[in-house]
């Protein structure tokens, strides 16, 4: 019985050394054949990479790198931090930075710039001139990029202190039914509305959930949108924070300072409107009223003075 045991161990032991020197075998085998594999693929170098790389590759981003790296050493930090601010405020990504934004829009003045020299340099025109023309029309495409970029601010924040009243709204109706002011905006951002209000807030949620704290995260939803009403509403909420205050009272009052000031922002349009208006009355509506309305009346008046000419020609 033992010598069967025995026997039957070994015979085990056999059929597995046998198999699994099979499945070495095998696995040296697999390694072999994927190194000889890899060998005889053909290397390529760096400079065949480089060569057949696309042209954006290979010549547009280096060249915007360095220029990159060289506005990045031509402006201070303090600069870049407005210049970054003012981006913020005009809408653009948060990924965007002042030498990105320098290096992009340069560009694009100066391949306009080039195209307008070369034109006038096959027209045949002075060189002298063409500096002048080049030289005018880059002044002239930075200040229209200059106030595009005031231009947004202003619209964007138009766009956002129209929205931050409705918003207040919802917020206020749902801290009054028990929720906390941050839920209350995770709803309202959860809404598919499509508002630039809604998208400052949910950023603000996601700088709260990655652990900055809420006062550092008001002041950075302020410092994106550069709006007095948001002011108010950031204020007013770091001032609950703060005090402890109940945040029903604290909203109403944001309400009341939000719905005054858009109050004084129309009041203040409606003073300006009648001096807006005088421009095309004396420009435009008062020449064409003198002239619909004394025009026969100076033909029929030069008629007779021409009359009287002719007559008094014959008497002579």
């Amino acid at each position: 019985m033992e010598l069967a045991v025995s026997a039957g161990f070994f015979t085990a032991v056999s059929f597995a050394c046998a198999v699994w020197g099979l499945s070495g075998s095998r696995f040296e085998r697999d390694v072999i054949g994927r190194l000889g594999r890899y060998v005889s693929r053909p290397v390529e170098s760096h400079r065949t990479r480089t060569v057949s790389a696309p042209f954006n590759r290979r010549i547009i981003q280096p060249i915007l790198a360095r220029l990159r790296a060289l506005v990045h050493t031509r402006i201070s930090e303090t600069m870049r931090r407005k210049i970054r601010m003012k981006l913020l405020n005009a809408g653009y990504p948060l990924q965007i930075s002042a030498e990105d934004y320098f290096v992009k829009k340069g560009a694009l003045v100066a391949a306009a710039v080039l195209a307008v020299a070369a034109f006038q340099y096959d027209l045949g025109a002075d060189v002298s001139l063409i500096c002048v023309t080049a030289a005018v029309l880059a002044l002239a495409f930075a200040g229209f990029l200059y106030f595009g970029v005031l231009m947004k601010i202003r619209k964007r924040t138009g766009i956002i202190e129209r929205e931050l009243p409705e918003l207040l709204d919802i917020a206020q109706v749902g801290v009054e039914a028990g929720l906390s002011i941050d839920h209350c905006l995770e709803r309202i951002v959860q809404e598919p509305s499509g508002q630039t209000m809604a998208y400052e807030l949910k950023i603000y949620l996601q700088e709260v959930k990655m652990g900055v704290p809420r006062a550092e995260a008001l002041h950075h939803l302020h410092g994106r949108t550069d709006s007095k009403p948001v002011k108010y509403f950031t204020d007013g909420i770091i001032q609950s924070l703060e005090s402890g205050g109940t945040m029903a009272n604290i909203l109403e009052m944001i309400r009341r300072d939000v719905y005054e000031h858009i109050r004084g922002a129309a009041e203040k349009k409606a003073n300006k409107a009648p001096v807006v208006m005088m421009i095309p009355l004396v420009l435009f509506i008062f020449p064409t009223v003198f002239i619909i309305t004394l025009g026969p009346t100076l033909l029929m008046i030069l008629d007779d003075f021409g009359k009287i000419g002719m007559g008094t020609g014959r008497g002579f």
